[in-house]
């Protein structure tokens, strides 16, 4: 089992944009750099679902992030270190129910391109 393969495909690259979508059919990893004020938003999520956000902060500085509903967070309270430019955070969520997600946050300073 490919656990980064959604129904259709592999890691899908999302460019920085004001919304971006990740489309849980497609794949269970996606990554996008945060230039800009941005708004994450997931669709076709099925219950049990595990799915990773790798994101990335340009040296260029914070930007603001927002985050689709039902996000229950396990990460010390830390939801967004917007200090931490330059660097790359791991989100991996689990859907466990209609709208509903579990999410833990990986810290990862100045991280090696892929």
């Amino acid at each position: 089992m490919n656990l980064f393969a959604g129904t259709d495909g592999g890691f899908v690259i999302h460019p920085p944009a004001a919304a971006v979508n990740c489309d849980l059919r497609a794949s269970n990893a996606h990554a996008l750099t945060i230039a800009a004020d941005t708004t994450i938003t997931v669709s076709n999520p099925t219950i049990g679902q595990l799915f990773l956000l790798r994101l990335t902060v340009p040296a260029s500085g914070p930007s603001n992030l927002y985050w689709f509903a039902g996000i229950t967070w396990y990460a010390n309270g830390i939801v967004w270190d917007v200090a931490r430019f330059g660097s790359t955070v791991l989100v991996a969520c689990l859907c466990t129910g209609v709208g509903t997600y579990d999410a833990v946050l990986f810290l990862s300073a100045n991280p090696q391109p892929s």
